[in-house]
């Protein structure tokens, strides 16, 4: 299994993904944004991605395929937001909320993109990071990944049109009333005021790709 490279649009991909994934290895995919890597989001998927990324003791981002399963997991503060929520995905947007299951925040997208919306229906969420190891650059095309990680992960996903133009995530923090502008990204924060209704708090922009 290890570097075979897969189509999204073949019909096979979507049950090898699953395989790959539920036997605790890592995929490296692309994505409606940045090429990502994906693992199951418990203490072994957390580990290999570790291990791939060089790195520990940060959160990744979870993949989602709908609201409910966002719900179940995090802590809305206020029904704007739960509008604001059901307006903005799919898309290239990551929010940042209290997290239900302990005392931590918990960033969670649902990706626009229709393989990746398929595959998380089969789960409860993804764990989702940048594919490239920590400190490093961020690949825009499967051509730049480290061949560490390419040599490390159970298979490759990509489209028709491997090497295509990628753009982070935005992401939001949602814990209160309050929306805070962490990271500028794909989603345009202007159309997210507009529709959200209220304009963002900005903070200083981070600089690592989810």
């Amino acid at each position: 299994m290890k570097n075979m490279i897969l189509l999204w649009k073949n019909p096979e991909t979507l049950e090898i993904l699953k395989n790959v994934l539920k036997s605790n290895k890592v995929a490296l995919t692309t994505t409606d944004t940045i090429l990502g890597l994906l693992a199951t989001t418990d203490k072994q998927g957390a580990c290999a991605l570790d291990i791939i990324k060089k790195r520990c003791k940060k959160p990744y981002i979870i993949l989602m395929d709908s609201v409910d399963k966002v719900f179940s997991y995090a802590k809305i503060p206020n029904c704007n937001i739960t509008q604001f929520i059901k307006l903005c995905w799919p898309g290239p947007v990551t929010l940042i909320f209290r997290s239900k299951i302990d005392s931590n925040t918990i960033g969670i997208r649902i990706p626009d993109h229709k393989g990746l919306l398929k595959l998380l229906s089969y789960f409860d969420g993804l764990y989702s990071t940048s594919a490239n190891i920590s400190g490093q650059a961020v690949p825009n095309s499967i051509s730049e990944v480290n061949k560490e990680i390419i040599e490390s992960v159970g298979c490759i996903v990509v489209e028709d049109n491997i090497d295509i133009e990628t753009v982070p995530s935005t992401i939001l923090d949602c814990t209160s009333g309050k929306i805070r502008v962490i990271r500028e990204g794909a989603y345009p924060i202007d159309k997210l005021e507009k529709l959200y209704g209220e304009v963002f708090i900005k903070t200083g922009a981070q600089n690592e790709k989810i």
